[in-house]
């Protein structure tokens, strides 16, 4: 397959894994877990889908994702929520600039599949989940209108914890999502989503197009070239 393509093997199994999540997709928007054992709720198959997918994309390097959840979870139940947001922010952000900084220094020019990306998503939902449960510790009259509309006022479970992290629709590229929005996407009947088969064909259509680019023009870009030159040597043109 790197051969036919002349893509990297990572590069392909990242691409061959997303365009697998769309038949997987269009699948989940009619699974209805009430007709189900309760064991399959979505929120399990949503999670477990998407731990799957970033074990095969970015195989041991996934256990950072994985810790990271752990870490927002254990925060959870261990800081008071008013000093939850801050918190999760100071330590969430500085876990990821400590893989960064390792990266950099110890892995500099390891043009392998990067799993930093979907680190930065997941320390995006985290966060934003901890300051919404912070907001719940205000008075209302203190809130803006948007912080009214995310606030966090019931508790949250183990199951929607993992899945709001580990949900396999954007683990890989995104998009960034609040919790809230995640919660009425994954509530959704399967008549609902009939009813947008208009826009839901649109977005499929602006990825496929996305990874036509990226399948055309990055062997003509390859990342390579970018660790091909010494300091000081010039540069080719």
């Amino acid at each position: 397959m790197e051969t036919l393509t002349s893509l990297p093997v990572s590069t392909v199994i990242i691409l061959g894994t997303h365009l697998g999540t769309l038949p997987v997709a269009h699948w989940f928007s009619r699974y209805n877990s009430s007709e189900k054992s309760l064991w399959l709720s979505k929120h399990r198959v949503a999670a477990l889908l998407g731990l799957a997918t970033i074990l095969i994309c970015y195989q041991w390097s996934a256990l950072q994702l994985i810790l990271q959840w752990l870490i927002s979870y254990t925060l959870l139940h261990t800081v008071p929520k008013h000093q939850l947001g801050k918190i999760s922010f100071v330590i969430l952000y500085g876990h990821v600039i400590v893989v960064n900084a390792f990266k950099f220094i110890y892995k500099y020019g390891d043009i392998s599949l990067d799993y930093t990306g979907s680190m930065m998503l997941g320390t995006m939902r985290l966060t934003s989940l901890a300051f919404s449960i912070q907001d719940s510790t205000k008075p209302e009259e203190k809130l803006t209108e948007l912080q009214k509309q995310r606030v966090m006022k019931q508790d949250i479970t183990l199951e929607k914890h993992f899945c709001y992290c580990f949900s396999f629709i954007g683990i890989l590229f995104g998009p960034f999502i609040f919790y809230e929005d995640h919660e009425k996407y994954m509530n959704k009947k399967s008549s609902e989503f009939d009813a947008n088969n208009y826009k839901a064909t649109l977005t499929l259509l602006q990825g496929v197009l996305a990874l036509i680019i990226v399948i055309v023009a990055l062997p003509h870009y390859p990342v390579e070239k970018n660790f091909a030159y010494k300091v000081g040597s010039p540069v080719s043109r």
